[in-house]
């Protein structure tokens, strides 16, 4: 959309077999799950001189229908996890064979916040009622929470990540993700990748902060090959 601005959209089609074909005569037949989904997306880069530049980014992602299993509507759909996020990124050319990159993510699910009910009457005592559309559901998820604001900060979820590099060939890289609300997603992040001509292999490594149960991918290793057929950059 211009020399430093772009923009760019996805659209999909969504079907989820979780419940492959289970049946009770006492409930209800479930069936999979379909649905639709877009995402929305602005980025701008910057060049502040010959040594630093600088980034900013902005998406929606999964805006769509409400996915149900059942054969009827209602109570039984679920909410896509939409999500905003906003981030940035600085880049810091050392000198002609060092840089370092610091980047800064921000985001929050857009999906009405489960309000809190009397166990006696089953009403609403704090919050919103989130049987809602998901139009309605992403303007309520900013102020909807039965605790209030301060429960509103803490559903923004904080990625942070360093990564330096030397002559584009070896790079390290750490970062650190926190979700105040939930234990499970915190974690530590290292990693490290070489660059050869247009091949690209990085490994990393996650590290919880948290006892007990954990992330499904806490200590594991990741590898990744890349190749780019453009050529080098």
């Amino acid at each position: 959309m211009g020399e430093n601005f772009s923009a760019g959209a996805a659209f999909r089609y969504l079907r989820s077999d979780l419940a492959g074909g289970f049946f009770d005569p006492r409930t209800v037949t479930l069936s999979a799950a379909n649905g639709f989904a877009g995402d929305i997306g602005f980025y701008y880069r910057g060049y502040q001189n010959n040594t630093t530049s600088f980034a900013a980014g902005l998406s929606i992602s999964n805006m769509g229908t409400k996915m149900s299993y059942a054969y009827q509507s209602g109570d039984d759909s679920y909410f896509l996890p939409t999500t905003l996020r906003l981030g940035g990124s600085l880049d810091w050319h050392i000198d002609e064979g060092n840089k370092m990159n610091f980047n800064l993510e921000l985001s929050k699910y857009l999906v009405p916040t489960p309000p809190k009910y009397n166990a006696t009457n089953d009403t609403i005592i704090a919050g919103r009622d989130n049987n809602v559309s998901p139009i309605v559901g992403m303007v309520q998820s900013f102020y909807d929470a039965p605790d209030g604001f301060k429960e509103e900060l803490r559903e923004i979820m904080v990625g942070i990540g360093v990564e330096y590099s030397y002559l584009d060939f070896f790079s390290a890289r750490t970062g650190f993700f926190y979700d105040a609300k939930n234990p499970n997603r915190r974690y530590f992040t290292v990693g490290a990748g070489l660059r050869y001509q247009s091949m690209m292999i990085d490994l990393s490594y996650l590290i919880p902060t948290t006892t007990g149960f954990q992330n499904p991918l806490a200590n594991t290793i990741h590898l990744t090959l890349s190749v780019n057929l453009y050529g080098r950059r």
